[in-house]
Formats: structure tokens, C-alpha cells, sequence
């Protein structure tokens, strides 16, 4: 069986990279009312953090458990989690106040963020289990 250590270690590097654009931007979207302005752009922060979360505890479980089998529903309990956090932080930071018909918004944000876990999913599952766990 191929040592995936190395490979694991470049992904969370790429990770890292990934999260510090997302985050620079979230900050740079908010400051200017950017969410505000464009509804849209909500849709798309969402789906890439739930495939970076979702990307981010496959290589910790990967490296863990030293191969690359991961179950496609850890894709949606990753995802759902931490999307559920983030709308719990919202809600804290009077976000529902402002955003009308605020359930639905909560609904679609965390469906994009499983929908994001789960092209992680297929990705990893096409990519990583299939030439590496031979």
C-alpha cells in the first residue's frame, strides 16, 4: 500500500491557501456590503466552505486513519456541522434580522454547504481512492 502521508501533507497546504483566500475575501465582502449588494454571492461563499471544511477533515481522517476510504455520509456531517455553526453565529450576530424570509436563506446556505462536502466527496473518491488505495 502507497505511504499517503506525502500526499495528505500537500492537500493541506492547498487547504490552508484556500482558506486564507475564502477568509480574505469574506472580510473584504463584508467590509464593502458586498453580501448586501449582490444576494447571489452568498451561494457561492457557501458551497466552497463546505468543500474546503468538508476537504479539510477528510485529510485529517485520512491521515488518522492512514488510507483514503471515507464514507460519502462523513461528506454530509462535516459539511451540515459546520454550516449549522456558522448559521448559529449569525443568528447571534442579528444577521435573521436583516435578511428577510431568514429560514429559507439558513435552508439554502446549508444545502450549498453539503452540496459543496459532496463534490468533495466525489472528488476524493474518483481522485484519492481510486489511484492511491491500491
Amino acid at each position: 500500500m502507497t505511504d499517503i502521508r506525502p500526499h495528505l501533507k500537500v492537500q493541506f497546504y492547498a487547504i490552508l491557501v484556500l482558506l486564507i483566500v475564502v477568509f480574505a475575501f469574506n472580510n473584504f465582502a463584508a467590509k464593502l456590503s458586498l453580501y448586501w449588494i449582490y444576494r447571489w454571492l452568498d451561494i457561492p461563499m457557501h458551497f466552497i466552505g463546505g468543500a474546503l471544511v468538508t476537504w479539510f477533515c477528510f485529510v485529517c481522517v485520512a491521515f488518522l486513519r492512514k488510507d483514503f476510504y471515507i464514507p460519502w455520509i462523513y461528506a454530509l456531517i462535516f459539511s451540515f456541522g459546520i454550516g449549522f455553526m456558522w448559521e448559529i453565529i449569525e443568528f447571534y450576530e442579528k444577521v435573521s434580522q436583516m435578511v428577510p424570509e431568514y429560514a429559507l436563506d439558513t435552508v439554502k446556505d446549508l444545502l450549498m454547504d453539503m452540496i459543496g462536502g459532496l463534490s468533495v466527496y466525489v472528488a476524493w473518491d474518483w481522485f484519492g481512492g481510486k489511484s492511491l488505495n491500491k
